[in-house]
């Protein structure tokens, strides 16, 4: 009835947006206008995207994977950047300059975030928005020369450590980075501004992220299975060794049946109780993304969660609390290390 078409209307604006963004002016295109827009945009956006990240050079783990919504030094979002390009021959040789009216940004940085959209401040303790957005980003109210924030990352390495990365998708490929469309599907992506998007656990930040589809383990630089592994757990099976390569629809399928489980073990055990009653051998054989988020919340279960580049951050670690939780928690460290 009503209801339907007002969903599927709902459904078709949605798509609609995410194709165009802010490329109609505001004004909506005629059905006409959005195909011939589409047959213009799509050859851009399947042979020449661009994917973004945000990592440590060399170390081959990109700790934020830059999305439609990602804020720039120059408090932009990276879909309000030019991100379709007829040629591109590299990443570096790529200019991702802001398109809002007079701002003088002339390449996407991205710049790490608090709470909310809260950046961090540079060194010299003045915020970002007080240095300049083209580079070296000098601050304009004391002479440092150059934004740099030294607070440590999820990988380890301070934030100053780290660059905005600008990758074809050859160049992608050839780091052993995913390159596929959300899901794997069949028909290409044409979204607008997907950045490093690829898969449902790009939005997680690297640390903690399970990337299906990467040849290899990404973290291992940064995870040392000796010091999280408690060394006294019993084995582990042999599933939760190796990595899952899963489809969009599989892992929305997990995470759904996992919130469900949530649900019920909470009500019967009358609230965030409810989540340490789950097995160890479920934590095992789980996506390592998952056994990390059991792990914190296992030893943090009141810990509030972090907004980080936009996304929602898993809460930090604690202190564990009883022989149960010790024993969850080493099951969990040695699946997400095993990842």
């Amino acid at each position: 009835g009503s209801v339907m078409a007002a969903a599927e209307s709902v459904d078709a604006y949605l798509e609609y947006h995410r194709i165009v963004g802010d490329d109609d002016g505001g004004k909506l295109f005629t059905p006409a206008e959005f195909e011939a827009y589409k047959k213009r945009v799509a050859p851009m956006r399947i042979n020449n995207r661009l994917y973004v990240s945000w990592g440590v050079p060399g170390a081959n783990l990109d700790c934020i994977l830059i999305g439609p919504e990602t804020l720039c030094l120059c408090n932009h979002r990276y879909k309000g950047h030019q991100t379709d390009f007829e040629r591109v021959d590299s990443g570096a040789s790529a200019r991702i300059k802001c398109r809002s009216q007079g701002c003088r940004c002339a390449q996407f940085q991205y710049i790490p975030r608090l709470h909310g959209n809260q950046m961090v401040r540079c060194s010299c303790k003045h915020q970002a928005e007080d240095h300049s957005v083209t580079r070296p980003y000098k601050c304009g109210r004391c002479p440092c020369s150059a934004f740099a924030n030294t607070a440590t990352c999820g990988c380890g390495h301070r934030n100053c450590d780290h660059a905005t990365l600008v990758e074809t998708r050859s160049e992608r490929e050839a780091r052993g980075q995913p390159v596929e469309n959300l899901g794997a599907g069949a028909e290409p992506c044409i979204y607008a501004a997907m950045g490093g998007i690829t898969h449902f656990s790009s939005l997680a930040d690297g640390s903690s992220r399970l990337d299906a589809l990467a040849g290899e383990r990404q973290n291992q630089s940064v995870l040392d299975v000796d010091s999280v592994a408690d060394r006294t757990a019993p084995p582990l099976p042999a599933a939760a060794a190796k990595s899952r390569r899963m489809t969009e629809a599989e892992e929305m399928a997990f995470y759904e049946k996992r919130y469900q489980e949530r649900r019920k073990a909470e009500a019967r055990g009358g609230g965030g109780g409810g989540s340490k009653r789950i097995s160890a051998a479920v934590v095992a054989n789980a996506p390592p993304l998952w056994a990390m988020e059991q792990l914190q919340l296992l030893e943090s279960p009141d810990a509030a969660a972090e907004d980080v580049g936009g996304q929602r951050a898993l809460p930090r670690a604690g202190c564990a609390a009883g022989a149960d939780s010790r024993r969850m928690a080493s099951a969990a460290r040695a699946a997400a290390a095993a990842a």
